[in-house]
C-alpha cells in the first residue's frame, strides 16, 4: 500500500467522514485530552468524501489535517489516509461518535500484543447498541466470513482498529467498499501477522444519517469472500499447513495426518531436531526445543510463542555447525527447489554421525501422484500452485540420500503418492549403492 516515507509521529490517526461537521468538534475535542494524557506524539487525519455541510472547513478550523477522498468508496477513504500518514501505528475510527474516541487509550495499552487490535463488538465483554436488524445483518456477516475462512476472529467489520504501519505496507487491497476491512484483515492474518480483539461497546452514532448501505454492498462481501476462500485455502496463506492439518476436505485432512502420523514414528523422542521447510506445520510444533528453518518468513510468524526455534533460510546454505543435530526433517520441499540450489550435502553437513536423515516427497514414477495432481489442479485451483519443478522417483531420491552416506532403513507412501524415506547417516558411505 502506497504511504508517505515518513515516520516522525507515534499515532496518526484517521477518520474517514462524509457530512460529520456536527461530530467532528465532541469527536476532536476528545482525541486531544486523550492523547495529550497519554504523551504520545500523534496527527488527525481527516478524509473527506465530498461532504457538503462545511465538513472540511470544520475540520481545519479545529486543527486537523484534511485530505479529499481519491476515489469512490470507503476503500478509497482508508487508501488516502493511509497514504498521507506519519504515525508508526494507526487508528482508523468512524466520525459519527459511534467509535468512543477515549478508547484509543486501551488500544495503546495493547499496542505490543499484536500488529493488529480491533475493537470487537462480539468478543467477550464487548456490546453494541445498533438496531435489531442492521446487529443481525452484522452478525450473519461475521459468522460467514468467520467459519468460511477458517478465522479466530469475531468482529471482522469492525472499523475501529489499530495497525502497526510497517505491516500495511506489504499488502495492496482491491476492496472498493466496508468489504475492505475484512480484505485488509484476512491478508495481514494470511501473512502471519497477529491480531488482538478488544473488548469495545459500539454506540449509536451522535448526529447525522448513516453512510452505511449494507443491502447495497451484498454483492461486493460475495466477491470478497470467494475472492480470499481462494488465498486462504493456497500456499500463500502462513497458517496452509496448519488448517490443512484440520481442513474440512477429508482427503486433506487426511494426507496431512498421515504424514504426520508417519514422521513421528520414525522420530526417536529427546533428540535434537531441525525441520528444514517446516512452513506451519504441526510436526514441528509437537517437538518443543526443536528448530525450524523455512524461506518464507510469514510462516514462521505462526509459529511465535508455540515452542520451536525458527529462522529464514535456503536449503542451500543452513545457518548451523556441522553435525549439529541428531534428526533431520526434509519433507515435501525438494519439489519446489531448482535441482542447482538442492543440496543433500547440507542435510547431512548438520546430521550427526548416526543420526537420521528423513526426507519426503512426491513420486512421479508410479501413476498414483499425476493422477491425484490432475484431479487437485482442477479440484483446489487456488490450493496447488504450478510449483513441483524438481521431480523424484524412489529411485532417484533413495539414490541421492545414499550416495550423501545415508543408509535407508524405511520408506513409507501416503496414498502411493507421497514417498517418505528415513535412513542412518554414515560419512564412510558416500559411495552409490543399490537402492532398497
Amino acid at each position: 500500500m502506497q504511504f508517505s516515507h515518513e515516520t516522525s509521529l507515534d499515532l496518526t490517526v484517521v477518520v474517514p467522514v462524509l457530512n460529520e461537521k456536527g461530530n467532528l468538534e465532541p469527536l476532536l475535542n476528545i482525541l486531544d485530552r486523550v492523547t495529550s494524557r497519554i504523551g504520545m506524539t500523534r496527527e488527525i487525519i481527516i478524509v473527506d468524501g465530498g461532504s457538503r455541510d462545511g465538513t472540511a472547513e470544520e475540520g481545519r478550523r479545529l486543527g486537523a489535517k484534511v485530505h479529499p477522498q481519491e476515489g469512490a468508496g470507503y476503500g478509497a477513504a482508508l487508501k488516502t489516509g493511509f497514504k498521507h500518514s506519519r504515525g508508526r501505528w494507526i487508528i482508523t475510527m468512524d466520525g459519527d461518535m459511534s467509535h468512543d474516541p477515549s478508547f484509543i487509550e486501551s488500544l495503546w495499552q495493547n499496542r505490543h500484543r499484536a500488529e493488529v487490535l480491533i475493537c470487537s463488538r462480539y468478543t467477550p465483554f464487548g456490546h453494541a447498541e445498533q438496531g435489531t436488524l442492521r446487529m443481525g445483518l452484522s452478525w450473519i456477516l461475521n459468522w460467514v466470513f468467520r467459519m468460511t475462512l477458517a478465522l479466530p476472529i469475531k468482529d471482522l467489520s469492525s472499523g475501529y482498529r489499530m495497525y502497526r504501519r510497517s505491516v500495511l505496507e506489504e499488502i495492496e487491497p482491491v476492496g472498493e467498499d466496508f468489504n475492505v476491512l475484512i480484505e485488509i484483515l484476512v491478508r495481514l492474518y494470511c501473512l502471519g501477522h497477529s491480531v488482538h480483539e478488544v473488548p469495545f461497546h459500539y454506540h449509536p452514532r451522535l448526529e447525522g444519517v448513516s453512510n452505511a448501505r449494507l443491502f447495497r454492498f451484498a454483492v461486493s462481501y460475495l466477491k470478497t469472500l470467494v475472492r480470499l476462500w481462494k488465498l486462504r485455502n493456497s500456499g500463500e496463506s502462513s497458517d496452509y499447513d496448519a488448517r490443512a492439518f484440520n481442513s474440512m476436505l477429508l482427503p486433506q485432512r487426511y494426507w496431512q495426518r498421515k504424514r504426520y502420523q508417519i514422521i513421528r514414528s520414525m522420530l526417536d523422542p529427546g533428540r535434537r531436531v531441525l525441520d528444514i521447510g517446516c512452513g506451519s506445520s504441526l510436526i514441528i510444533v509437537s517437538l518443543p526445543g526443536s528448530f525450524g528453518v523455512d524461506l518464507a518468513h510469514r510462516k514462521l510468524r505462526c509459529l511465535r510463542g508455540l515452542g520451536p526455534h525458527v529462522a529464514t533460510a535456503v536449503l542451500k546454505n543452513l545457518p548451523f555447525s556441522d553435525a549439529e543435530f541428531d534428526q533431520v526433517i526434509c519433507s515435501q520441499v525438494i519439489q519446489h527447489i531448482p535441482e542447482e540450489d538442492l543440496s543433500f550435502d547440507e542435510m547431512v553437513r548438520v546430521l550427526k554421525p548416526g543420526g537420521k536423515l528423513i526426507v519426503g516427497t512426491l513420486d512421479y514414477g508410479r501413476i498414483w501422484w499425476p493422477m491425484i495432481e490432475w484431479i487437485y489442479k482442477r479440484v483446489m485451483p487456488g490450493g496447488y500452485r504450478d510449483d513441483h519443478i524438481t521431480h523424484f522417483t524412489r529411485e532417484t531420491m533413495c539414490r541421492e540420500m545414499e550416495i550423501h552416506g545415508v543408509k535407508i532403513d524405511r520408506v513409507e507412501y501416503i496414498c502411493g503418492g507421497e514417498m517418505i524415506a528415513c535412513g542412518h547417516h554414515d560419512p564412510d558411505r558416500r559411495t552409490p549403492i543399490p537402492t532398497v
